[in-house]
């Protein structure tokens, strides 16, 4: 994984902010159909996860859309305290919630802002049982953009978001792309797709 130094102190507060945003938490407002294909996803390779935690999910839809679909789902985020989410720093997860609490976890556009990405997988590796979904942006959020690279708004970057990828095959042809999320532990790539600016992964996780 390629790294950009940052104070962590500075990188929450400008996350925070960027979080804040109304223009941002109505964007995540309006991916409900997205999730709904996700949830699909999920439930294909993950019949049995029903609890579910979502990393840096803004505000209540996201948590909201998964309970709607028969999960049993709870949130954290650095800008947002309400009912469904809990406003805390995912590099604190392992302190905040218990051994294998959770069945999965969502992680929409959130490990590629983590300044220690490392600490936060090896966290949600100890605070869940079945496995996690992940969300990163392929070689740049925009469209046409350079190949993604370290910087202080993406302090962590996974090999994977430049890779030209496009299904399981193609990524377990090139195992080292697997490297970075060793703190996940032993796992198993069961989904990867490529769709628009964005990479989906789903791991299994193997006792």
């Amino acid at each position: 994984m390629k790294k950009f130094e940052v104070d962590p102190k500075e990188q929450i507060e400008m996350e925070v902010k960027h979080h804040s945003q109304p223009e941002k938490r109505a964007t995540t407002a309006k991916k409900t159909h997205k999730r709904k294909e996700h949830m699909q996803v999920i439930k294909k390779y993950l019949p049995n996860a029903k609890k579910m935690l979502c990393i840096g999910c803004r505000d209540d839809s996201e948590v909201r859309d998964f309970i709607n679909f028969g999960y049993k789902a709870t949130g954290i985020d650095l800008s947002n305290n309400t009912k469904l989410i809990k406003q805390m720093d995912a590099h604190e997860i392992k302190d905040k919630f218990c051994e294998k609490q959770v069945d999965i976890v969502y992680s929409s556009h959130s490990l590629e802002y983590m300044y220690d990405a490392d600490k936060v997988m090896a966290a949600i590796r100890h605070t869940t049982k079945k496995g996690i979904y992940i969300i990163l942006p392929e070689g740049g959020e925009r469209k046409g953009s350079d190949p993604a690279t370290p910087s202080v708004n993406h302090p962590s970057i996974f090999d994977i978001m430049n890779a030209k990828c496009n299904n399981v095959k193609d990524v377990l042809a090139r195992p080292e792309l697997l490297n970075d999320f060793k703190p996940l532990g032993k796992v198993e790539l069961m989904y990867f797709l490529r769709a628009k600016t964005e990479i989906h992964i789903l791991f299994k996780f193997i006792e």
